[in-house]
């Protein structure tokens, strides 16, 4: 069982990102769920995408290991897993959060691992929701 637990700050930005796409006008024909029960032994939330009734993509937000609550990393799973590569790789950013790296991973299936930069992350945590 994990120990480790996105804090209130986390799970508010998870939502917003989850809002923020739900009512995103390229996301309009696609059905978003916010999924907080199904990972939660891992401490983890995820955004799955879905169109048509066909899965597209899963966002799953993991705590970082340093047991802030921030975000630590998202595993993207689901289709055009080369595209967000590079959309990431270009920007180093994902949903505006800063990225350390991102690399192709497997485990029962594919993945992109995305690690947020811990101390650039602790700085926007800060500068969103104020000092703690």
């Amino acid at each position: 069982m994990c120990l480790n637990f996105l804090n209130e700050e986390s799970r508010q930005l998870i939502s917003n990102i989850y809002e923020n796409a739900l009512h995103h006008p390229s996301y309009l024909s696609y059905d978003i769920k916010y999924n907080e029960t199904s990972y939660w032994n891992a401490g983890a939330i995820a955004i799955e995408i879905y169109k048509n009734g066909q899965f597209c993509n899963m966002f799953l937000f993991f705590p970082a290991p340093d047991r802030s609550g921030n975000i630590g990393s998202v595993a993207i799973y689901g289709i055009n897993l080369e595209g967000h590569k590079r959309a990431i790789e270009r920007s180093h950013l994902l949903f505006g959060l800063p990225v350390d790296y991102v690399e192709v991973d497997s485990g029962f299936e594919t993945y992109l691992d995305v690690v947020l930069d811990s101390e650039k992350m602790a700085e926007f945590m800060k500068a969103t929701f104020g000092e703690k």
